[in-house]
């Protein structure tokens, strides 16, 4: 979809279920309230469920949240009606082998809504979020805490 206007006109099943999905799980997310927290919304399209729904949700502490989509309008417009000093939105395809600089750093929370079902190939993807995460450790070993909550097609293993 990149009839940004449209679909914002439009996403009212989007808006609902993840208001839904928040309100029932929100509260499972082991967030660390001494320290700043990042939070990446994949799949942001219109960027109004992560600023009008996600955000609200979000502890004081998370200092950024970053809204990635792979279409340009999509990003235009959630930056244009949805950005502030909290929040703001980038284009980048999650899917391709080089992750962008700006997304290649730590989150420690990463959430999604209607959008990883569309990730023709999830296992390579889920690795490269892992290789990246190890990248940022320098080679060691640690856990990588990705809380995924919305997106009940998709599991990893």
């Amino acid at each position: 979809m990149n009839e940004a206007p449209l679909y914002s006109q439009n996403n009212i099943l989007q808006r609902h279920d993840a208001l839904h999905v928040l309100k029932h799980y929100a509260k499972l997310v082991k967030w660390k309230y001494d320290v700043e927290e990042r939070v990446l919304d994949v799949g942001c399209g219109d960027g109004n469920v992560t600023a009008d729904i996600l955000l609200p949700f979000l502890p004081e502490n998370v200092e950024k949240i970053v809204g990635i989509d792979i279409s340009n309008e999509m990003v235009e417009f959630a930056n244009k009606y949805h950005s502030n000093e909290k929040v703001k939105f980038i284009q980048g395809d999650i899917s391709a082998k080089e992750l962008i600089d700006e997304v290649d750093e730590e989150f420690d929370h990463i959430f999604s809504f209607f959008c990883l079902h569309w990730i023709q190939n999830q296992r390579m993807d889920s690795d490269q979020s892992a290789n990246a995460q190890d990248r940022k450790s320098n080679g060691k070993k640690r856990e990588i805490p990705i809380q995924v909550i919305a997106d009940k097609y998709y599991s990893i293993q």
